[in-house]
């Protein structure tokens, strides 16, 4: 339990930190930016929303599956 709880509190302030900093993209650096760069910036992250379930599958599939 001792290990836990540092543990715990590093991950619950990683995650804070993460949504303090994405809030304040979207707040104050979005609406600076010029539409190029917005539409970049979408573009990327449907990129990446569609990529990483399929690179997890990818991994998936090249694990041996322990029947011989």
């Amino acid at each position: 339990m001792r290990r836990i709880l540092p543990a715990a509190a590093i991950a619950l302030a990683a995650v804070a930190a993460y949504i303090w900093l994405l809030y304040a993209f979207f707040a104050y650096v979005w609406p600076r930016l010029p539409i190029w760069a917005n539409i970049l910036i979408v573009i990327l992250l449907a990129l990446t929303v569609v990529i990483s379930p399929l690179m997890l599958l990818l991994r998936f599939g090249q694990m041996p599956s322990g029947k011989k």
